[in-house]
């Protein structure tokens, strides 16, 4: 038997073996009873500091937990109301976008793109009708709050919801464009970078990609990204023209002609 409290309050007892039951075991039955997402669940030993699990395979007993411990559970915005269970599913998209900014400021990247994509997923599942347009503009909002990482997954997870598979790629240009014009940078590289895993061997996004880069990136990012557009689009001779200008520029004499000279033999 082992105890688990969670945020409101409630303390539920779990008949399980410390001595056979592993992580991931522990996290079913605790989702099963509490309704908490198993991504969003963290633990703490009573008299202990909250602590992240990485092993699903461990014991209980691994992490000193014996019969009749008392196991917190720390649950970031999903407390519930007194004497009531944390949401099964929260709805509402504030919810899932403030977990995932928490998660970037604690520097759980990983943890940031598990949190959108279960939000996707809640959402579809509940039927909930999904508004694109207030997915890109937060996607913005948290890029304004530097909150780059949560940004880049809203993007990923969302540009494509309602639209039609013809019009992707000219959306999701205007998509990127308007953001560029309004001065989210972060934004609009997201939702090109997002495009060339669907259109890779389009040279028009390479390109805006590129412009994008060269305006607001480093000469390093900038180079580096040249590097990707011409393994990709080996016959985009604007882009081998560009890396040999910027290499030129940078005052790299003889990669710059090496490069135009790649450009040529291509």
């Amino acid at each position: 038997m082992v105890f688990i409290s969670i945020p409101n309050a409630t303390t539920l007892s779990i008949d399980v073996n410390p001595n056979t039951t592993t992580i991931s075991a522990f996290e079913q039955i605790v989702h099963q009873r509490t309704n908490v997402p198993q991504p969003l669940l963290r633990y703490s030993l009573r008299a202990q500091n909250p602590s992240r699990v990485f092993h699903d395979s461990l014991l209980l007993s691994d992490l000193s937990v014996c019969r009749f411990s008392t196991v917190i559970i720390h649950v970031p915005l999903l407390g519930g109301d007194e004497g009531a269970l944390p949401p099964r599913f929260p709805e509402e998209p504030v919810i899932w976008i403030t977990v995932a900014r928490l998660e970037e400021a604690d520097g759980h990247t990983a943890m940031v793109w598990n949190t959108i994509e279960m939000c996707v997923e809640t959402l579809q599942r509940g039927g909930v009708v999904i508004d694109r347009e207030y997915w890109i503009n937060a996607a913005r909002v948290c890029e304004r709050g530097r909150y780059v990482v949560t940004c880049k997954a809203i993007i990923k997870n969302f540009i494509g919801i309602g639209v039609d598979e013809e019009d992707r790629k000219r959306t999701w240009l205007a998509d990127a464009e308007m953001s560029k014009k309004r001065g989210f940078i972060e934004t609009a590289r997201a939702i090109y970078e997002h495009s060339l895993t669907v259109f890779l061997n389009k040279k028009s996004i390479w390109l805006k990609a590129a412009l994008l880069e060269k305006s607001h990136g480093s000469r390093a990012s900038l180079d580096a990204f040249l590097r990707k557009a011409v393994t990709n689009v080996p016959q985009a001779e604007i882009l081998w023209l560009m890396g040999a200008k910027e290499k030129l520029l940078a005052g790299e004499v003889t990669a710059g002609r090496a490069t135009r000279g790649l450009c040529c033999d291509s």
